[in-house]
């Protein structure tokens, strides 16, 4: 049972919620609470970083980054991941432009201007006409929201196009897409091909109509174990339905029995 003081204060702040001091302290609760689910996009503290530096122990070789918009990622992994070549998509032309002059200065970054999905062709996107980066597969539900449609592929095919054996490190970061992207991978993941899988879930999950336990499952049947990505670990525990909130948070997916489980804390 919650101790009786935390229930009255928890009743005085909501009784008051109708005031600038009852919303002053909604917002720093809420402030609060973010910081402890480590709901942040920044990548130098929300762990993105820290992830990238504890897998360089491993020296990881090949890094493929979906969804890779102007490169912000790109350039974190290079800097913390040294031995490693990263193969960037992007299908937008504007980010893409960006993210191909970054490639053109750094040898170790092939960009590539194409979306992965479930099957190959052409992939209708949603844009907002205020950011890109909140550009999707899922349509956000806004009326101003404007669709193009990009080049598609499917990632177990370009693994084999690419003539690798392996992929390190899968970023994927595509706005509530991600369950079928990872779809498009299924061979190369259920052979272990694949060391280590960075997801999001996010509140475009909820647009896409999946929850957490999707990636979860889906994982477990392919032999991987998930956690979600903090700033300085990933949380690795049994499911619980308490995390189906979705906020800006990252996941990771690794095989238990893995020289990289044992570099993050899951072996």
């Amino acid at each position: 049972m919650r101790p009786r003081w935390k229930q009255q204060v928890g009743r005085a702040i909501v009784s008051r919620s109708d005031t600038p001091l009852g919303r002053r302290a909604e917002r720093v609760a809420g402030t609060i609470h973010a910081l402890l689910r480590n709901d942040s996009a920044d990548l130098e503290v929300n762990g993105e970083r820290w992830l990238c530096e504890a897998l360089a122990a491993g020296a990881p070789e090949v890094v493929w980054d979906v969804g890779a918009n102007k490169g912000d990622w790109a350039r974190v992994a290079r800097q913390a991941m040294p031995t490693a070549r990263i193969r960037s998509f992007e299908p937008l032309p504007e980010p893409f432009a960006a993210l191909e002059r970054l490639a053109a200065g750094d040898n170790r970054i092939q960009a590539v201007n194409a979306a992965l999905s479930d099957s190959a062709g052409t992939l209708e996107l949603w844009r907002s006409p205020r950011h890109d980066t909140l550009t999707s597969a899922v349509h956000p539900g806004h009326d101003d929201a404007v669709s193009v449609h990009v080049d598609c592929r499917v990632g177990d095919e370009e693994v084999v196009a690419a003539g690798i054996d392996r992929i390190d490190l899968l970023k994927i970061d595509v706005e509530g897409h991600d369950m079928e992207v990872l779809h498009g991978f299924d061979a190369t993941i259920t052979a272990g091909r694949v060391a280590v899988v960075r997801f999001e879930f996010t509140l475009w999950a909820a647009k896409a109509r999946r929850w957490l336990a999707d990636y979860v499952d889906w994982f477990e049947e392919r032999g991987y174990t998930t956690g979600k990505l903090m700033p300085r670990s990933v949380d690795f525990r049994p499911y619980d339905a308490a995390d189906e909130v979705f906020l800006r948070c990252n996941f990771v997916a690794v095989r238990p029995d893995s020289d990289e489980a044992r570099l993050l804390g899951a072996g």
